[in-house]
C-alpha cells in the first residue's frame, strides 16, 4: 500500500476537512480527493462519509486509520535506523581487550554504546599478538592492545601509557643497572612472547 497515499489518509482523518488537510500537505482539494479515491478502490470501500461538515470517518475507514498509524511509525523507524546505518551509528563491532586496558577500554565503550544504543559488541579477551592477527585478518574490528614498533596494515591510537615495575621480596639486594647480567640469576615470572611481545626481552 502506498505510503504516501496513507499519510494523506491521516492528515485528513486528524483535520476532518479536505481544505485544511489539503493544506498542510502542499497539494490541491482536488488532488487529494484524487488520492483517497485511489485508496478507497485499493481497500475495496468507502473511507469518508462527505458532507456539509466536512469528511467523517467510515467503519472501514476508522479501521485503516488504526492500521494505517502503526504502519507509518514502523515505515519512520525503518528510515531512522536506515540513516543511522548509512551513517555507521548501527551495525556489530567485535571489539579486542586485553589486561592492560582493562580499565579504560570499557569506559570508552560505554560511552560509544551512549550515542550508538542500536550497535551490538562483542568483546573478545585477547592478548596483544592475537589482536593484530585478527585486525589483519578482518576477524576484529578494534582493538585495545600494546602496539609494537610497527605492523604493516594496521594504525594504533594512544590512549594510555603503561608503567613497567620490578617486584622482588624485601630481603632481596637489587644489583646495579651496570651489572644487568647478575639479574638474571635471580629468577624471573615474565610474559611469554606469544601473550607480551615487547615485554619478554
Amino acid at each position: 500500500m502506498d505510503i504516501k497515499l496513507l499519510q494523506a489518509f491521516v492528515h485528513l482523518s486528524d483535520t476532518g476537512h479536505y481544505g485544511k488537510a489539503a493544506s498542510k500537505l502542499f497539494v490541491t482539494q482536488s488532488t487529494l480527493s484524487k488520492q483517497m479515491h485511489a485508496l478507497e478502490v485499493a481497500v475495496g470501500g468507502a473511507l469518508f462519509e462527505r458532507g456539509r461538515h466536512g469528511a467523517k470517518l467510515t467503519p472501514l475507514g476508522k479501521l485503516l486509520l488504526q492500521e494505517a498509524r502503526a504502519l507509518l511509525r514502523l515505515s519512520d523507524e525503518i528510515d531512522v535506523k536506515m540513516q543511522r546505518a548509512i551513517t555507521g551509528n548501527t551495525g556489530n563491532l567485535d571489539i579486542g581487550f586485553g589486561i592492560s586496558t582493562l580499565i579504560v577500554a570499557p569506559k570508552l565503550i560505554a560511552g560509544f554504546r551512549e550515542t550508538t544504543p542500536e550497535s551490538q559488541i562483542t568483546l573478545n579477551d585477547l592478548p596483544s599478538k592475537e589482536q593484530h592477527e585478527r585486525l589483519l585478518d578482518g576477524r576484529l574490528d578494534l582493538g585495545f592492545c600494546r602496539a609494537p614498533e610497527r605492523i604493516e596494515g594496521l594504525s594504533f591510537k594512544r590512549i594510555l601509557d603503561e608503567r613497567l615495575a620490578l617486584v622482588l621480596p624485601r630481603d632481596v639486594k637489587i644489583p646495579s643497572r651496570r651489572r644487568m647480567p647478575a639479574w638474571n640469576e635471580l629468577g624471573f615470572v615474565a610474559l611469554s612472547p606469544s601473550r607480551g611481545p615487547g615485554l619478554d626481552g
